[in-house]
């Protein structure tokens, strides 16, 4: 199948794999991310179809299929460490980060310097959490709200401990 056709097929059924797409939750990925693995399971689709049934109804099943392993492989040990990592310096996009919860911006100079320290501090500090003070440091980072009163208590001794921290380096 030539790339013409391949991409005229995507134009066609853009709407279908947008529809898949919205149905999963990937953790760690945008939708973005998520339409995009979509997608290339898409193609995979285009590729290894054989012309027996419909191919909507044979697109469909691959993308689900490709979507699930994708949530399944997300939540393996390795990959949720990652996805519930929290980044401790901001980026360009603005996304909130571990100094944004713990240290104040406005600042001057020597209050910068000082910053660094602490943003060291708590890059250090932070994989010595549990899971559990992570995911709660995290929601609080984002002002989501805490769903269970153990996520509560995990986000009051996860600033324990972090202060523990600050205060024996110092």
């Amino acid at each position: 199948m030539s790339a013409r056709s391949a991409d005229e097929l995507v134009r066609e059924n853009y709407p279908m794999i947008r529809a898949e797409a919205r149905a999963f939750f990937l953790p760690g990925a945008d939708d973005e991310d998520v339409l995009q693995e979509a997608l290339i399971a898409f193609l995979n689709a285009i590729r290894d179809f054989n012309g027996t049934g419909t191919f909507t109804g044979f697109a469909r099943l691959v993308i689900r299929r490709h979507l699930i392993q994708c949530v399944r492989s997300s939540q393996t040990r390795y990959q949720r460490a990652l996805n519930e990592s929290v980044r401790t310096l901001p980026t360009d996009e603005g996304e909130r980060c571990a100094a944004d919860v713990l240290v104040d911006h406005r600042s001057d100079v020597p209050g910068l310097v000082e910053q660094r320290d602490t943003l060291r501090l708590i890059a250090l500090s932070i994989p010595k959490l549990s899971p559990l003070e992570r995911s709660s440091f995290v929601r609080a980072m984002n002002d989501e709200p805490l769903l269970t009163k153990s996520e509560d208590n995990a986000r009051q001794r996860a600033k324990k401990r972090l202060r523990y921290e600050f205060g024996a380096a110092a």
